[in-house]
């Protein structure tokens, strides 16, 4: 049950959260791995690299399945990824009122690196409403599932990690959230089934922080 009494600080995933780029970006990377031979599946894709950074996906790819693309396989998943954003990505229509309605302070602790970040809120309005709040993974020595990302965020708050709440879809950024201490609210996705606090829209937030 979250204790929202005690709260000082949302802090929100950024993919499949505030923005829906992980449908985008994981077709193209299904595309790209089956091109190359590497046998899985849309679900097991999911299941292996939903919530990681770019570089752990990479790294996982070589580690799970024995192969190592090329550098430039990387690339062109990154380029055809941005394409794709450029081209169909749009807000989550839920954002834009919840972002408004907030009266506490609130920040993106994302897997993504801040190009990717500036490059989906940008292209979806969200970018200005953060006024730069945005931490990255690339930022610690340790992506989702450690501490690290969530615990930077609290700090330039100057927020305790037991003052934060956390706004989560993947099961990687859930276990970062309970391994930082915080507490964690679950986003409409597979996470749901493990974790007891959920959310189907993101205007249910609100009413949980009332």
């Amino acid at each position: 049950m979250i204790n929202s009494a005690v709260v000082k600080l949302i802090i929100f995933d950024c993919d499949g959260v505030l923005v829906d780029t992980e449908t985008l970006a994981n077709q193209i990377l299904y595309q790209k791995l089956i091109g190359e031979g590497v046998p899985i599946s849309e679900k097991e894709m999911t299941q292996l690299f939903l919530g990681l950074s770019f570089t752990d996906i990479q790294h996982l790819v070589t580690q799970h399945f024995n192969i190592t693309p090329e550098p430039d396989f990387w690339m062109a998943v990154q380029q055809e990824t941005y394409t794709a954003f450029r081209l169909h990505l749009k807000p989550n229509p839920e954002t834009f009122p919840l972002l408004n309605a907030l009266s506490l302070p609130y920040c993106v602790a994302s897997s993504g690196s801040h190009e990717k970040m500036l490059l989906s809120l940008g292209l979806t309005g969200l970018l200005p409403l953060f006024k730069n709040n945005l931490f990255s993974a690339t930022q610690v020595a340790n992506g989702k599932p450690a501490p690290d990302l969530f615990l930077l965020a609290a700090d330039h708050f100057a927020v305790k990690p037991e003052h934060c709440l956390v706004i989560e879809d993947s099961l990687t950024g859930c276990r970062a959230a309970q391994a930082a201490g915080m507490q964690l609210l679950v986003y409409n996705r597979s996470a749901s089934a493990t974790y007891p606090d959920v959310i189907c829209d993101l205007q249910a937030l609100l009413g949980i922080l009332s």
